[in-house]
Parts: structure tokens; C-alpha cells; sequence
């Protein structure tokens, strides 16, 4: 005789092994991904942010090395960049994360070329670089031949750190 089918029987639990995960188990893993989550991604935001600086920092070289080529055959440095022949579109950085400008040293109604100049480059509103706090405005200022190199955090401080060393 041959033995019944128990394949539509219950399984028993001695011999039976749980495939899966228990809830705890996710849980407990979805706990570990959100500590991480939450230790990582500031770390990776301020990342980005640094990298994002060498933008404005090659813009700022470029405007100063184009200044000193002009100021070797006149009497004053450029008020413009176009009149130093660089082509920044809507005065932002090639990525276009920063906004640049241009001043002349001196307090107004006496703001001159003939001595030096400023270069900011202050990051683009609605651009992710626009959440930077630590280097709001990153400027080389030339004054009396003497090269600077400043930064300001979002409160108008001065930040060293935004320059690398």
C-alpha cells in the first residue's frame, strides 16, 4: 500500500525553518541606514560645497592673472571683464555656482582703478551652492601690490578657511 501524501498537510514546526526577516529585524535595520544616513549626508553636503569653492577660486585666479596682464601696459587696472577679454556669461563662474563682480578700491565718490581692485565671487541663489554659510562671499583684493586673499561667512565674518592652504 502505498503511504498517503503530505504535502497538503500542515508543515510541522519542529522540522520547518523560517525564511525571511521578522519585523524587528527591519526595523533594526532601518534604524542602522537612518544614523547613518543621518551622520553621512551633512558630511557629503559640506563636501560638494568645497568642491563647488574651486569654481569661484579658478574664476578669481583667472581675473587676477588677466589684470595683472593689463595693468603691465596701462596706468589702472580693469573696471570690467570684458575689457580684460574674459568671457563670463551673466558675470557667473563657468559651472555657474558663483555670481562675480568687480570693484575698484576706495570709499565712494573716490573709487579707483589705479591702485587696486576687488573680485568677489558671491554664490547663485537657487543653486545648491547658495546653502553655503561658511563662504557666502570668497574675494582676491590687489591693494598697493599686495595680494589678499578674504572670505565671509553668511554673518559677514571673516572665514580663513575658505582659501586652500
Amino acid at each position: 500500500m502505498e503511504s498517503p501524501d503530505n504535502s497538503l498537510l500542515a508543515p510541522d514546526s519542529r522540522t520547518s525553518s523560517a525564511k525571511g526577516f521578522t519585523l524587528i529585524e527591519l526595523m533594526i535595520a532601518v534604524a542602522i541606514i537612518g544614523i547613518l544616513t543621518a551622520v553621512a549626508l551633512p558630511s557629503y553636503r559640506e563636501y560638494m560645497n568645497r568642491s563647488r569653492r574651486s569654481d569661484a577660486i579658478s574664476a578669481l585666479t583667472q581675473v587676477t592673472q588677466a589684470q595683472e596682464r593689463w595693468r603691465a601696459n596701462r596706468s589702472a587696472y580693469a573696471s570690467s571683464f570684458s575689457d580684460l577679454g574674459l568671457n563670463f556669461p551673466s558675470n557667473r563662474t563657468p559651472a555657474g555656482h558663483y555670481t562675480l563682480s568687480i570693484a575698484g578700491i576706495g570709499t565712494a565718490p573716490n573709487v579707483a582703478f589705479d591702485s587696486g581692485y576687488t573680485v568677489t565671487a558671491t554664490p547663485v541663489s537657487g543653486t545648491p551652492q547658495a546653502n553655503d554659510s561658511k563662504c557666502a562671499t570668497i574675494s582676491i583684493q590687489v591693494r598697493g601690490g599686495q595680494l589678499y586673499y578674504l572670505a565671509s561667512d553668511s554673518s559677514g565674518s571673516s572665514n580663513t578657511q575658505c582659501w586652500p592652504k
